[in-house]
């Protein structure tokens, strides 16, 4: 089942059209009342996996937390995946990233772009290289599968740059 969420994005990446179309803005139906009405649609629909559209489902720690307890509480019977940044997995707390295995969140799918520095600060995504095994490892240690989006031939990278990427 796909749905919907969330609108936009607050990130200023260059290479997506997110930040020029949603001038960075990002509005979210509340995790509480999404995960009340996912149930309700689960009750109807009968399908075992749900899968976020949303361009980052998971910008704001708080509504995260309180749409998995509430998938919990409901017990919801489905799985779930989803979009989210690796920095925002560094900063949520230990007991967030728990709740999203307790959920049954069994995917995200995180935008690392690029393996070098610089071509992250080029394309202003703001990822600290060390964080992207850090994040991974967070997430596979829980039993969810990171699924790790990578870009490469930026205008004007190097060829070593790239092979970094691959790397």
């Amino acid at each position: 089942f796909s749905h919907f969420s969330s609108f936009g994005c607050p990130e200023p990446c260059t290479f997506c059209c997110s930040p020029l179309v949603t001038n960075r803005r990002w509005k979210a139906i509340p995790g509480k009342q999404l995960a009340e009405a996912l149930a309700e649609l689960q009750q109807r629909f009968k399908f075992d996996v749900l899968r976020f559209q949303d361009a980052n489902w998971g910008v704001a720690e708080k509504r995260t937390r309180e749409f998995c307890e509430e998938l919990v509480r409901l017990k919801v019977p489905i799985h779930w995946n989803g979009t989210i940044e690796i920095e925002t997995i560094m900063r949520y707390k230990q007991e967030t990233l728990d709740l999203l295995e307790t959920s049954k969140c069994h995917l995200l799918w995180l935008g690392a772009e690029t393996g070098t520095k610089e071509m992250q600060e080029r394309i202003k995504k703001h990822i600290d290289i060390d964080h992207i095994p850090r994040a991974i490892g967070e997430l596979a240690r829980r039993n969810i599968i990171p699924g790790t989006f990578w870009i490469i031939g930026y205008p004007g990278e190097s060829r070593e740059s790239m092979l970094e990427t691959i790397r």
